[in-house]
């Protein structure tokens, strides 16, 4: 499909999980292999071991900044939060020079201090920054002003790859994704078919075609491959995307495909 990084799993949160991703790390070459870890040594650690194999290789480490998330889920100071973040950023160009920040959280941070993060943790050699909607809680017009805001107001801002996240628990995570305009060469998180927590994430096959279908609206940003196969009602149907990692996903996540939808319909 061309999709240009995969984030194959979270090194450390099981033994499971570290020899999925070193298994797909040492046989992924068209792509760049990445593991998520926590702002925590150990985690960051696990994901650089795991992804090691891969010719390219990156770590995304992430800590929450919601004043909600710093106070009730990590008992930590917003000082002590910054600088967890830096050493994460710090140990993980130990093992490759491809490092992505995210704020979890972000939609509910306070901006001055998403830029104080985002501005230390680029100093110390981030290379993607992510600004992640983690709880699925806004929506496409307030998320494309809040992170052209965000952007904005980090000075060291054009140094880095800018990316978002979406959750879709409004159904607004592929709507926030395909016209994330604001940010620079800006890519996006998606999961196949929305695959995911709650409610899942953006889905990668709705941004693919809104990309290619409407690219008026929706930034022209996307390298995916995407055949066609022929709808009977073709007089009036677009083409349909025939994605051919469907019958993969169906077999490994033991889910049926929701043929239903009009990214998928009947191509499989």
């Amino acid at each position: 499909m061309g999709v240009d990084v995969i984030e194959a799993g979270f090194a450390a949160a099981s033994p499971g999980d570290f020899e999925s991703v070193n298994a797909i790390a040492k046989i992924i070459t068209n792509a760049t292999v990445c593991s998520l870890a926590r702002a925590v040594e150990n985690d960051v650690r696990k994901a650089g071991e795991a992804v090691s194999p891969a010719p390219k290789k990156r770590i995304h480490t992430f800590i929450a900044t919601s004043p909600i998330h710093m106070e009730y889920k990590l008992k930590m100071k917003p000082q002590q939060v910054i600088d967890a973040a830096v050493k994460a950023v710090k140990i993980a160009k130990e093992y490759t020079d491809d490092v992505e920040f995210s704020a979890e959280d972000a939609v509910r941070s306070d901006l001055d201090f998403l830029a104080k993060i985002f501005t230390v943790v680029i100093e110390a050699g981030a290379t993607t920054i992510n600004i992640p909607d983690t709880v699925g809680y806004s929506v496409p017009s307030v998320w494309y002003e809040r992170i052209r805001a965000i952007i904005g107001s980090v000075p060291n801002g054009d140094k880095v790859v800018w990316s978002t996240h979406c959750h879709n628990d409004f159904g607004h995570g592929g709507g926030q994704l395909a016209g994330r305009r604001s940010g620079r060469r800006a890519p996006g998180g998606m999961h196949h078919q929305r695959l995911g927590e709650r409610a899942g994430n953006a889905s990668l096959e709705e941004i693919v075609m809104a990309s290619e279908s409407t690219p008026r609206f929706v930034s022209a940003w996307k390298r995916a491959s995407t055949p066609r196969k022929s709808c009977r009602h073709r007089n009036w149907c677009p083409p349909l995307p025939a994605i051919p990692c469907s019958p993969t996903r169906r077999w490994s996540a033991q889910t049926p495909l929701r043929t239903n939808r009009a990214s998928i319909r009947t191509a499989y």
